[in-house]
C-alpha cells in the first residue's frame, strides 16, 4: 500500500463552527514519520475555567495518530483503543504542539503515540493508540 498524507477528518480538520480547523504537517525525524500541528484552544473547547476540555484534547491526539496511521497503511484505519495520560493542564489561548507517530505495525494492527507539548517543552498530555487497518476488498 502506498503512503499518503491524511488531510484530516471533517470534525477536527474542518472549518465548521464547532470544528478545530487543524491540519497536520508531515516530516521525518531519525527515519520516523512525524505528524505535527500547532493549535490554540479557545473558549469553545473549555472544560474547567481557563483550561481545555479533556475530550477536546483527546480528539486532537486521536487525529494526530490517525494522520500517522493513514500515512503508513492507508485508509481506512480505525481507532480501536486509546489510552491517555493527562499530566499538566492545557490553558486556553496558549499555543501547543501536537505530535503523532506510528511506533510499530503488526499485520493489520498499527500502534501509535501522540503528545501535546506546551511552549516550554512540558508534555501536557500523551496517548497511545491501537488502530486496525480495514481490508475493504474482503
Amino acid at each position: 500500500m502506498s503512503k499518503f498524507d491524511f488531510t484530516g477528518s471533517n470534525f477536527v480538520g474542518g472549518d465548521w463552527e464547532n470544528g478545530f480547523g487543524i491540519q497536520f504537517s508531515h516530516s521525518q525525524d531519525e527515519s520516523k514519520d512525524i505528524f505535527t500541528a500547532k493549535y490554540t484552544f479557545s473558549e469553545r473547547q473549555q472544560g474547567p475555567p481557563t483550561i481545555a476540555h479533556g475530550g477536546a484534547i483527546a480528539a486532537l491526539l486521536d487525529e494526530a495518530m490517525t494522520a500517522a496511521a493513514a500515512h503508513e497503511v492507508g485508509l481506512p484505519a480505525f481507532t480501536v483503543q486509546m489510552d491517555i495520560s493527562y499530566r499538566a493542564p492545557v490553558f486556553l489561548e496558549t499555543e501547543v504542539t501536537i505530535v503523532g507517530q506510528v511506533i510499530k505495525i503488526e499485520g493489520r494492527k498499527v500502534f501509535t503515540e501522540a503528545q501535546i507539548i506546551l511552549a516550554d517543552g512540558t508534555i501536557a498530555t500523551e496517548a497511545k493508540g491501537l488502530f486496525i487497518r480495514m481490508d475493504m476488498e474482503a
